[in-house]
């Protein structure tokens, strides 16, 4: 197994060595395909479950129309092959009224597990509820893991949790709320989670996880072990933004955000990470960081096991990969979809129309009823937030869909 692992670290070292001349496949023609739309918005249409919780919105400005921007997509097929797609809105602001919903057939977005399930945004918060969720995982076992970031105008409301609910009947089935050993409340932000199932069905009953969460403003990473509730903080030089790469250009617009760790993906035998402002790809051994008493007493321990890998042109936000080992991320500037054989260092640049990618925020793959991958994006112009310059005459907000067949 060390000697496995040992070949492994080589070949990327050699990847990251030439990446600088990467390679690059030609196409074929059946790849050419575009991302097909399958929803966009100028704003999005919040639905409440009746007038008067729409007009008391209103009046008190836990709605404010407009004011909620769209970060993460993820997409969910049921047994029968039925489709539910969930999006977040975060609270960057006030006068989101609720930060996790699913769409509807028209298009408007409906709180999900209910409107009575999140905080409204006024002064009376409740730490049951979900104060803002930021990103999302659906695993093979019909569940969502939703991670709150406990935020909402840059102020810490409630402290950060991961929920779990059973997707065949919305229900809550764990709850895990962050100590002060895995967060600084003054500094972090949480804002990626993905997770490994290690007892999937039909084998296995689905108690057995790994979940891996992003600290982008205090960069860090938070490794939870379901089956043993417990967690513990990893830290690593290579989870810090690079000033060099703080200010981004997202369609001709600059913007600076100096985030740290953002990205996640993973394989069998490694976590896959980039800090917003960088343009280079980490990875480190699943088994070391899955090694709670490594970081016991020191949470930046095993630091040699972190390795830059590979870089890019440009930084990227959010990355996933398909099972058949390809990475993928949707760079800044150009706007470019890479599909990254990791084990062949081969980079293929799909097609893309670029004006509907603009500042992706949401990226997944997920299994469709046929068994095959699908790439799921959404790209929300971030860079027009930062800027102030969102304009509601125009669509600002997609989600789109390719396949991965291959």
């Amino acid at each position: 197994m060390v000697m496995k692992l040992l070949f492994i670290i080589e070949t990327l070292i050699v990847c990251y060595v030439s990446a600088s001349s990467a390679r690059y496949k030609n196409i074929p023609h059946y790849q050419q395909q575009f991302p097909e739309v399958l929803y966009q918005w100028n704003q999005l249409d919040y639905v409440f479950p009746n007038e008067n919780a729409l007009q008391t919105a209103l009046g008190d400005q836990t709605f404010i129309p407009g004011s909620g921007v769209p970060v993460d997509v993820q997409p969910y097929y049921n047994q029968a092959g039925d489709l539910k797609v969930f999006v977040t809105t975060p609270r960057f602001g006030m006068g989101v009224p609720y930060t996790l919903a699913s769409i509807r057939d028209n298009s408007s977005i409906e709180a999900y597990p209910s409107y009575e399930w999140h905080n409204r945004g006024d002064d009376k918060w409740d730490c049951d509820k979900i104060s803002s969720a930021f990103r999302t995982a659906i695993t093979e076992c019909e569940q969502l893991w939703v991670l709150d970031s406990g935020m909402a105008a840059d102020e810490f409301k409630c402290p950060p949790q991961l929920l779990l609910f059973d997707l065949r009947n919305d229900e809550l089935v764990h709850r895990f709320r962050f100590n002060n050993s895995l967060f600084t409340a003054s500094a972090s932000l949480f804002v990626t989670n993905v997770v490994q199932v290690h007892d999937p069905p039909p084998a296995g009953n689905c108690q057995d996880a790994t979940l891996y969460v992003a600290d982008t403003d205090h960069h860090g990473l938070v490794v939870y072990d379901y089956g043993k509730d417990a967690a513990w903080r990893v830290e690593n030089k290579f989870m810090y933004p690079d000033p060099d790469f703080g200010t981004h250009t997202v369609a001709g617009q600059p913007f600076n955000l100096m985030d740290g760790i953002i990205g996640l993906s993973f394989d069998e035998q490694y976590l896959y990470f980039h800090p917003m402002a960088s343009i280079t790809e980490y990875a480190v051994p699943l088994q070391i960081i899955n090694n709670s008493t490594l970081f016991a007493g020191n949470k930046e321990a095993a630091g040699d096991e972190f390795k830059p890998i590979a870089k890019r042109s440009s930084p990227c936000v959010p990355s996933a990969i398909d099972s058949k080992g390809i990475w993928y991320c949707v760079t800044f500037n150009p706007i470019e979809l890479l599909a990254w054989d990791i084990k062949k260092n081969l980079i293929e640049k799909l097609a893309i129309r670029r004006e509907h990618l603009e500042f992706v925020g949401g990226l997944k793959v997920i299994k469709n009823k046929e068994d095959n991958d699908e790439l799921w994006m959404l790209s929300n112009r971030f860079q027009r937030l930062s800027s102030g310059t969102v304009n509601s005459n125009e669509v600002n907000y997609r989600i789109l869909k390719r396949r991965l067949d291959r």
